[in-house]
């Protein structure tokens, strides 16, 4: 039997490209609901977490990058690529 496999990569390529549009359907559905959830309970889910201070004063050492990374995570319960972000702004406000 001939089979014609760039026929069988263009109907797999569809599938998947179907599945990945309805995963993304449904985590934009999910981010509206938790948003609603959210200001039900008054909390703005836009607003940027308060960083104390101590952050702020760890951040500005670099070597001790990682525990203000840590300490953010543990004080906003953000992930670890958003407290990244925080401490990398932070670091660059502190340098200008």
């Amino acid at each position: 039997m001939n089979v014609n496999w760039s026929f069988v990569a263009c109907v797999a390529a569809l599938l998947a490209y179907t599945l990945i549009f309805q995963l993304l359907s449904k985590v934009g559905q999910l981010q509206r609901q938790m948003n609603l959830i959210l200001k039900q309970l008054g909390i703005d889910p836009t607003k940027t977490p308060e960083i104390s201070d101590r952050v702020k004063e760890i951040a500005t050492d670099p070597s001790r990058k990682i525990e203000a990374i840590k300490l953010v995570r543990d004080e906003t319960g953000v992930g670890l690529a958003e407290a990244k972000r925080i401490v990398e702004g932070i670091t660059q406000n502190s340098n200008n």
